[in-house]
C-alpha cells in the first residue's frame, strides 16, 4: 500500500536466507541510476529535507512607501539575496506549516530607516492578511536528496554529517524452545538465567549498546533491560538477568561507525521454574 519505496527484500547468498531492510533509511529511495561518472549508483530520496534561515522581523512601512498588500511585507536592510525571487519563506520553523513562494524582492534605500534601507517582498499568492509588524519570517531551502550509494560511512547532507543508525536483534533464546545454540529442547521448563555476554566485534569507531528483551510467555509484554554500553576494548558484559524467553539487541549510532561481528558467546544456566 505504500506510495514510495520504504523497504527492501534481500537474499543472503552465503547463508541462503531471505530478510528485509526493516524500513531502514537506505531503503527509502524512489529511483536509482548508474552513471559513468560515479563508481556507485545514484539514488533519489523521497524524504523532503527542510532547512530554515535565521529569523527576520517584518517592519513598519518605510516613510514614503506604499502600505503593503496581503501578499507583501517589508524587512530591514538589503535582504534581496536571502529572499530572492522563486525562493520560499515560512512564518515558523515547523516543516509541516505552509510555505510561500516569493515573486519579487526589491531593495529600497531610505535614510530614515537607520541608513540601512528596507526590502519589499512580494509573494506569488496573497495571504489571508498582511503580516503584522514584528512577525518572524524564515527563508526555506532544501529538497529531495540525491545520494551516492555505498560511499563513506555517514549520511552527508547539505549542512550536516550524521551517523547511520544500525541494529540487529537475535532470535529468541530459552530452555523451553531449545537451548541457546540449537532448536532441540532439553525438556526443561525453566527460565534462562543470563550471566555474561562476550562481544566479538571488529569496528572502526564509537560504541555499541546491548539491550536484553525478555518475556514470561510468548504473548507477554516485552521487558527491556539496559542498554549496556561497550566498545572494542570490552571483553565481557556481566549480567544477572532471568527470563523465560529473551533476545539480544545490538545497536550503534556513531559517526564513522562500522562493524563486523564474529561469534558472540553467552554464559547462561538454568533459572527458576516457570512462573
Amino acid at each position: 500500500g505504500s506510495e514510495e519505496c520504504n523497504d527492501a527484500i534481500i537474499y543472503n547468498v552465503k547463508d541462503k536466507i531471505w530478510y528485509d531492510a526493516g524500513m531502514g533509511e537506505g531503503a527509502q529511495r524512489s529511483s536509482g541510476f548508474t552513471t559513468e561518472v560515479f563508481p556507485t549508483p545514484i539514488w533519489g530520496d523521497w524524504n523532503f529535507s527542510v532547512y530554515f534561515s535565521q529569523a527576520f522581523k517584518v517592519i513598519a512601512t518605510p516613510t514614503g512607501q506604499t502600505a503593503p498588500t496581503a501578499s507583501q511585507f517589508y524587512l530591514s536592510g538589503n535582504q534581496t539575496t536571502q529572499f530572492a525571487p522563486s525562493s520560499y519563506i515560512s512564518f515558523s520553523t515547523n516543516p509541516t506549516d505552509p510555505q510561500y513562494q516569493i515573486s519579487t524582492s526589491t531593495f529600497i534605500f531610505n535614510s530614515t530607516i537607520g541608513g540601512a534601507g528596507a526590502t519589499k517582498v512580494t509573494l506569488t499568492a496573497p495571504l489571508t492578511a498582511t503580516p503584522p509588524v514584528g512577525t518572524y519570517i524564515y527563508g526555506v531551502s532544501g529538497g529531495y536528496g540525491i545520494w551516492q550509494h555505498e560511499t563513506g560511512l555517514n549520511k552527508v547532507t547539505l549542512k550536516t554529517e550524521e551517523a547511520v543508525y544500525s541494529s540487529f536483534t537475535t532470535c529468541d533464546l530459552s530452555w523451553v524452545g531449545g537451548n541457546p545454540s540449537s532448536d532441540s529442547s532439553p525438556a526443561v521448563n525453566r527460565r534462562l538465567h543470563l550471566r555474561r555476554v562476550e562481544p566479538d566485534f571488529v569496528w572502526g569507531n564509537g560504541t555499541m549498546d546491548l539491550t536484553v528483551l525478555g518475556r514470561k510467555f510468548a504473548q507477554s509484554p516485552t521487558v527491556v533491560s539496559g542498554p549496556f554500553t561497550f566498545d572494542e576494548n570490552t571483553e565481557k558484559i556481566d549480567l544477572r538477568l532471568e527470563y523465560r524467553q529473551l533476545s539480544l539487541k545490538f545497536e550503534t549510532n556513531d559517526i564513522d561507525g562500522n562493524y563486523e561481528m564474529g561469534r558472540i558467546l553467552i554464559t547462561c544456566e538454568l533459572g527458576d521454574e516457570r512462573p
